[in-house]
């Protein structure tokens, strides 16, 4: 029940309504350290016995990334998108491999550098992403 009441808040405050789906869909990505797939979403909403439209799924997605509820990128050489929950946070990736695990980086390698551009060449940069690739910990063995 506390649940449902944090994403009727969290619905309100970016002037969405509430709806099971959407709660359903939130909860999924508010509890993943992984950015997640569409489909890999609607995987996870089958195993919960929930039944879901993969249309539906890519609906909210899509709204929810408009909202800035989540976030969308395409990471490595994938032509699908990732999503995951907007926590504010700046963070970069290594991408494994071997097991496609993405590993959050959250140091910056690149705002100095980016500081450096926009005053040399009179820019204004308003994102970046920087994408690192090799193997995890598991995978180098």
């Amino acid at each position: 029940m506390k649940q449902m009441e944090t994403c009727k808040k969290v619905f309100i405050n970016v002037g969405i309504k509430y709806s099971k789906q959407r709660a359903i869909i939130l909860e999924l990505l508010n509890a993943s350290e992984q950015p997640l797939t569409a489909e890999a979403l609607y995987q996870k909403i089958l195993e919960a016995e929930v039944s879901m439209n993969l249309s539906t799924v890519y609906r909210v997605l899509e709204l929810f990334t408009v909202k800035g509820l989540a976030t969308k990128n395409y990471i490595g050489d994938m032509n699908k998108a990732l999503y995951e929950r907007n926590r504010m946070e700046h963070k970069h990736y290594l991408i494994c491999l071997k097991c496609k695990r993405n590993i959050p980086i959250y140091e910056c390698p690149i705002e100095k550098f980016g500081k450096y551009l926009e005053e040399k060449l009179n820019i204004d940069i308003v994102s970046h992403k920087v994408e690192l690739y090799g193997y995890c910990s598991d995978c180098k063995q």
